[in-house]
């Protein structure tokens, strides 16, 4: 385990685009928050009320980890290149290939890029736990362990969240094998064919549509606001089917990945 640990890290040491694309992750995440802490001490009007958006303390302990995590979820696409980049680079570079040549089986190249999408996601998870300890402990009025660490389970769903996207970026750079189609094709899936084809779907088959219960564990936090205007309805809590259903998921890709290792002439 230490020995494919190595290796991975061995990969993305010396890649600078790797270092640049989560650097742009870190900021684009401080960006946001920042953006939105405007937002919060602005004044609208809903249902022809005039409201002060300060009076909902979207960085108040626990409601703070359903925001950071919801946040979170606008980037994934970013560490989503950062795996593709790097495995059509193994590919492109026959290291791979190398790899299999020096030793490895595909099942050890497989847990050696599993060890690697753990870490990025343990990284985003730190990340996300930062900037919530941050800004609560600067914004919110809570005291006490029970509204700090209230709301930890959309933490969970974050990082879950976050290593079933990762193995999907890795199965689609396997499959295609080209840096450019797979980017594509991700980008082009995450924000346009998947949301279309869940608004076709609807509710009847959305634990199916691929993506989609992982991103609907954590939803729009903000409706818990619209709903106080009785305007919608907000997340009472995250759903056990959506988590389930993006386990399940994952170890589909997972199975998909190591059948491509195993039967494709890499």
């Amino acid at each position: 385990m230490i020995r494919l640990l190595k290796i991975e890290l061995g990969k993305i040491f010396p890649y600078k685009p790797f270092w640049v694309l989560m650097g742009l992750y870190t900021f684009l995440l401080g960006l946001v928050i920042s953006i939105l802490e405007n937002f919060a001490k602005a004044n609208t009007t809903v249902n022809g009320q005039q409201v002060d958006l300060s009076e909902f303390n979207i960085y108040e302990f626990p409601f703070i980890w359903r925001m950071v995590a919801y946040t979170g979820s606008w980037w994934l696409v970013i560490p989503g290149i950062v795996i593709i980049m790097l495995v059509t680079n193994e590919i492109s570079f026959r290291t791979l290939r190398q790899n299999i040549i020096n030793g490895l089986s595909r099942a050890e190249v497989l847990t050696g890029h599993l060890l690697l999408i753990l870490l990025i996601s343990l990284y985003c998870l730190f990340l996300l736990f930062a900037v919530g300890f941050a800004m609560g402990f600067t914004h919110s009025t809570a005291q006490g362990a029970d509204a700090i660490f209230g709301n930890m389970a959309y933490m969970g769903a974050s990082f879950l969240q976050t290593f079933s996207y990762l193995l999907a970026a890795l199965l689609v750079g396997l499959f295609f094998q080209r840096a450019g189609i797979s980017i594509g094709l991700l980008i082009l899936y995450t924000f346009i064919v998947g949301p279309i084809i869940a608004y076709l779907t609807g509710d009847l088959l959305d634990l199916f549509v691929p993506m989609r219960p992982n991103f609907d564990m954590i939803q729009f936090p903000l409706w818990d606001f619209v709903e106080m205007f009785g305007m919608g309805e907000g997340q009472k809590a995250v759903e056990l089917k959506h988590v389930v259903a993006t386990i399940v998921h994952s170890a589909v890709d997972v199975g998909l990945i190591y059948l491509i290792l195993k039967k494709r002439d890499l």
